[in-house]
C-alpha cells in the first residue's frame, strides 16, 4: 500500500552542507568565517554563548545559503569559538588571534615637506575593514601611526 504522505524537499529543514573552519589570524587584521547550508536559511552568529548583532566590528553577509561573519580589527581578546546557528543546527570553528609588534615613531619616521612631492608604491591586500585616511595626497593605510613633530625654520610642520 502507498503511503498518504509525501516529502517534499522544501519541507526538510536546513542542515549544514560546509561546516566552519578554524582560523589563525593576525591583530589588526580581519578574519572570514564562512559556511555554508543546504539551502537559504536565516542564521545567528555567536562567540561563545553571546549572541553578535552586525556593527563595525562584526560584519554579517548572507548570500542565499552561504553565510559569513568578518571580524574586523582583530585583538588577541577577540581568540574564542564562533558558532553559526540556523534553527537547531549548528556549526563551531575557532579563531585564534595572534599578537603583532607595533611600529613605533623611533622604528619609522616619515617626514614630509610642504614643497616635496614622495612616491610611494606598494602592494595592497584590501580587506573588507579598511580604512582609508587620505592627508596632503598621502594615504596611511595603519591606524597605530605615531608622527614626530618635524621642526624646519622654527616652525613645527607635525
Amino acid at each position: 500500500m502507498r503511503s498518504p504522505f509525501i516529502l517534499y524537499s522544501s519541507a526538510l529543514p536546513p542542515l549544514f552542507k560546509e561546516e566552519l573552519k578554524s582560523l589563525e589570524a593576525t591583530e589588526n587584521g580581519a578574519a572570514t568565517l564562512r559556511c555554508e547550508l543546504t539551502k537559504a536559511a536565516p542564521v545567528e552568529w555567536k562567540k561563545g554563548h553571546k549572541v553578535l548583532k552586525a556593527s563595525e566590528k562584526y560584519k554579517m553577509r548572507q548570500e542565499g545559503a552561504m553565510a559569513e561573519l568578518t571580524i574586523c580589527n582583530l585583538e588577541v581578546k577577540d581568540t574564542g569559538d564562533y558558532t553559526c546557528v540556523c534553527g537547531d543546527q549548528q556549526t563551531t570553528a575557532t579563531l585564534t588571534v595572534n599578537g603583532k609588534n607595533k611600529l613605533s615613531a623611533s622604528t619609522l619616521s616619515v617626514i614630509i615637506l610642504f614643497y616635496s612631492a614622495a612616491s610611494l608604491e606598494t602592494n595592497l591586500e584590501i580587506n573588507p575593514c579598511s580604512v582609508f585616511t587620505f592627508a596632503l595626497s598621502v594615504v596611511l593605510l595603519s591606524t597605530s601611526f605615531t608622527a614626530t613633530p618635524f621642526v624646519w625654520n622654527n616652525i613645527p610642520w607635525l
